[in-house]
């Protein structure tokens, strides 16, 4: 098993991304301050720029049971290994306990490699079978779905940050009700479209209130 310093998280998905056995999702795009000022009244004058978006992405990286708690079980994640490169590249590895994709009743523990690219904005999380916490302790997964990759990043000027994201689930033969489960998910946000972690980014780092229109 390659180290966590020298695994190519880019590579490796794009390589998911392009296995037609694989079934892909995505991308999905917000038009970040769009869609704050659609859906929500704030306490004072917002413009969330491209850094802030970068700075909820790497935030919900580390802590994401903080960030997308409709997902992640409060509590269970642990990270390991973080480090920085010269080149504003920081790597850590994760567990964490997480709603399964095809039965959100039910949880799983998921282990995730993790490669946050600071200077082109985009964090990349590969789903790994087993990994070796801090410790030397194997953490496997939970085998009930399919290991899946996920990509996200943010484009456009400082002003009017477009935030993406997309997903590659390894399975044996695409299956077309993994893209309908997300679909589902996105809809039933209480804002729909917008992910609950920039909303709670704006309360629980800017400290600016919402209200909802």
């Amino acid at each position: 098993m390659s180290t966590p310093s020298d695994f190519d998280h880019e590579k490796e998905f794009e390589r998911a991304w392009a296995e037609p056995r694989y079934t892909q999702a995505g991308p999905y795009t917000t038009n970040v301050n769009e869609d704050i000022h659609r859906f929500f009244r704030t306490s004072k004058p917002l413009t969330f720029t491209r850094t802030m978006m970068w700075d909820n992405e790497v935030r919900k990286g580390w802590r994401p049971d903080l960030y997308i708690p409709s997902a992640i079980l409060a509590g269970s994640v642990r990270n390991w290994g973080g480090t920085h490169s010269a080149d504003g590249v920081e790597t850590f590895e994760r567990v964490s306990t997480q709603r399964q994709w095809l039965m959100p009743e039910e949880y799983g523990i998921v282990a995730e490699r993790v490669r946050a690219y600071h200077e082109k904005c985009k964090i990349v999380f590969i789903g790994s079978a087993e990994l070796r916490d801090d410790t030397g302790t194997k953490v496997r997964a939970d085998t009930k779905q399919p290991l899946f990759y996920i990509e996200h990043w943010v484009e456009g000027p400082e002003i009017e940050p477009v935030a993406k994201w997309r997903a590659v689930h390894l399975t044996e033969r695409r299956n077309p009700l993994i893209p309908e489960a997300i679909g589902r998910m996105i809809s039933s946000w209480p804002t729909p479209g917008l992910p609950e972690f920039i909303p709670i980014y704006i309360t629980r780092v800017l400290n600016i209130g919402l209200e909802s229109r």
